[in-house]
């Protein structure tokens, strides 16, 4: 073997061990960074976001109502309507606005707060007692200070009960509804569907404006 064909191979020798230094050598900087969420199985879900639930019965429906009484006419007029509820008592006008989550009742004297609560909602005001309303699929239930009084859904009626008396009955017949006492006479009549908050005109113990106030609120959620 010459000289110069011993070099070269020398020479080739040196530059595959020099590449192959080099590929040992490389930069482990620019490889991406490992993933740091814990693995999950074929078809596993993402877990869904905390849901939100609203007070009962809190959804206002739109309408005018007028109640009735037979041989004096109408006495209370409810209107809802753009978020604004409306109780004309004979010419005094308790007009109720959004305020706080629940609704707040004015008139030129005196204010009436509607506070929702976890079960429903409390109606108070600086010089009433407060009533707290609970509010499930088959009743409304109205307390205060030893007070108790309840709407109950009975087939196709619903009772009115003081305590464990049943006082009076709201039932329908076609388009009209009919609140009855306890004899059975007609006290109160107007133009909905079965709805417990007519029950609430049966209620003398609540006093006024109280009574008509949680009528209207009651009556506007279809309650």
């Amino acid at each position: 073997m010459s000289y110069l064909q011993a070099w070269k191979m020398t020479h080739a020798a040196w530059v595959v061990l020099m590449l192959a230094a080099a590929v040992g050598c490389e930069d482990k900087t620019a490889q991406p960074p490992a993933s740091t969420q814990p693995a999950r199985g074929p078809g596993a879900a993402t877990a869904p976001p905390t849901a939100t639930v609203a007070s009962p019965g809190a959804t206002v429906r739109e309408g005018r109502w007028e109640a009735n009484a037979p041989g004096r006419g109408v006495a209370y007029t409810v209107e809802s309507k753009g978020g604004v509820v409306k109780l004309d008592m004979g010419g005094t006008v308790f007009e109720g606005t959004a305020h706080d989550g629940g609704r707040r009742y004015k008139t030129p004297s005196n204010e009436y707060l509607v506070t929702p609560t976890s079960d429903g909602f409390e109606l108070r005001t600086k010089d009433k007692p407060t009533w707290h309303v609970a509010i499930s699929a088959t009743s409304v239930v109205l307390t205060t200070e030893g007070k108790k009084l309840s709407l109950d859904k009975a087939g196709e009626a619903i009772e009115v009960r003081n305590g464990a008396e049943v006082i009076g009955k709201v039932q329908t017949e076609g388009a009209t509804v009919k609140v009855t006492d306890a004899s059975g006479s007609v006290k109160w009549d107007g133009t909905d569907a079965l709805v417990g908050a007519w029950g609430v005109l049966l209620m003398k113990d609540i006093g006024q404006p109280m009574q008509r106030l949680l009528f209207t609120e009651l009556l506007v959620r279809r309650r």
